[in-house]
């Protein structure tokens, strides 16, 4: 025989991958955001309005002009303000006015003096004040006042007419002194400090309920009442079972006896369940008078 033929493939046919192809991404793609995008404000943006608008009150005073809403006051309210001199007999129709030197804003305490214009006899004031602090004058209702306030070697003399027959009022500026009150008068007075806020109201508590009396309460009731119909049940069976054998039906007082004792037994078990206010105990009640009950009806 022939030798037999050379096989088809004398090697075998190399792989048709000799290594394995790269990765399609040999390293991985960038993030689309290589980092954080800005936030959109940086810093928040600024108040809408920086500080509220606050609307003075009324001037509220006496004099020729409005407002005349008070006679002569007795005592006076001013706020010592670092301020220029207005000029002697500048206001009040030349009857008040300021001269001297300006109390400079450096100023922290001033000195304040004031007295009588007419014969210089003192008035009773604060004798410092802190510089926009408020000094209660009391004029005594006389009708020119004069005060001198002092400051850091600066001094400034005040003239004020203060009999109501020239326009006095609060926010009235006579220089370093500033009308604010005039305490004698309510509606002219110093603001009401404003008024503490209302506490809540407690919250309500509804008062504790006795759950275990009330079912201890409710069964008692019902096996009770479950009690008479089992003795009613019982004597009307009896009286029909009575009359198929011919014998007399139970006698009135008999039935009035069995009344009797079905409330007692009502009574007695309303004071258990009021004794161990457990609804435990009467759960096994009604399910024993259940049982009396069918057994009972078997029976009959």
């Amino acid at each position: 025989t022939p030798s037999p033929t050379p096989s088809p493939t004398p090697s075998p046919t190399p792989s048709p991958t000799p290594s394995p192809t790269p990765s399609p991404t040999p390293s991985p793609t960038p993030s689309p955001t290589p980092s954080p995008t800005p936030s959109p404000t940086p810093s928040p943006t600024p108040s809408p309005t920086f500080a509220p608008t606050v609307t003075p009150p009324a001037p509220c005073g006496c004099g020729d002009g409005t407002p005349d809403n008070i006679d002569r006051p007795d005592t006076i309210e001013f706020r010592i303000v670092p301020s220029d001199p207005v000029g002697e007999n500048a206001l009040q129709g030349g009857r008040g006015g300021s001269i001297g030197d300006t109390i400079p804003t450096t100023c922290t305490t001033a000195e304040l003096e004031c007295r009588d214009n007419r014969d210089g006899d003192p008035i009773t004031a604060p004798s410092t004040v802190p510089i926009n602090g408020l000094a209660l004058v009391v004029t005594g209702g006389i009708t020119e006042l004069e005060c001198t306030v002092m400051c850091d070697g600066f001094e400034q003399i005040i003239d004020i007419h203060t009999s109501c027959s020239r326009d006095l009022f609060t926010g009235q500026s006579f220089g370093a002194m500033v009308v604010t009150a005039f305490p004698d008068f309510a509606q002219c007075g110093p603001p009401a400090p404003p008024s503490p806020p209302t506490p809540a109201p407690p919250p309500t508590v509804a008062p504790p309920t006795d759950t275990g009396m009330s079912m201890g309460m409710g069964m008692g009731m019902s096996m009770g009442m479950r009690r008479g119909q089992l003795n009613l049940y019982t004597e009307k069976t009896s009286a029909n079972a009575n009359s198929v054998r011919g014998l007399p039906e139970p006698s009135a007082s008999k039935t009035a006896v069995v009344a009797v004792i079905a409330f007692v037994a009502f009574v007695a078990i309303v004071v258990g369940v009021l004794t161990r206010r457990s609804g435990s105990a009467d759960t096994d009640l009604v399910q024993r008078d259940s049982a009396e009950l069918e057994s009972f009806k078997e029976l009959n």
